[in-house]
């Protein structure tokens, strides 16, 4: 019989034995299924669980996003980053495709400016995000004086 504590809910410690309880009150039995795990936090890891991935934010031709795994391309969520921080490396990505040309390099000063500018501020806000969930690598290639 468990203890109840003085609000008159179980206690989770009885005589001993630690026991779990359901919201309702009951007591979960150890032949009973357990509870769905934590949903995965950045990168699909679960608590606990060891980290052994990079994520990698360079720019490439034809991509549809800056974000890279060791699984290839992948879009901003899918490694656990904010919305706003999606939207923004997607924009980053579509700048360079717009305004960088594979034999001409940037059509414009002003162009590459704003994309190495914007590097610096994602590539800080993506580790923020990340946090520990993973090792960050930044290629900045097309900043390079002869990217070609």
């Amino acid at each position: 019989m468990s203890e109840e504590l003085s609000d008159g809910s179980p206690s989770a410690h009885n005589g001993g034995e630690w026991v779990a309880f359901k919201p309702d009150g009951r007591r979960i039995e150890d032949n009973e299924a357990p509870g769905q795990p934590a949903p995965p936090g950045p990168l699909g890891r679960r608590m606990g669980e060891c980290i052994s991935q990079s994520v990698k934010l360079m720019s490439e031709y034809g991509a549809e996003s800056p974000v890279w795994t060791s699984d290839g391309m992948v879009f901003p969520e899918d490694v656990g980053l904010s919305a706003p921080l999606s939207a923004d490396l997607l924009d980053w990505q579509n700048h360079f495709e717009c305004h960088f040309h594979h034999e001409t390099g940037w059509n414009s000063e002003p162009s590459r400016e704003w994309y190495a500018e914007e590097a610096e501020r994602l590539s800080q806000a993506v580790a923020r995000e990340l946090g520990d969930a993973a090792e960050l690598i930044v290629s900045l290639w097309p900043l390079k004086d002869n990217p070609h």
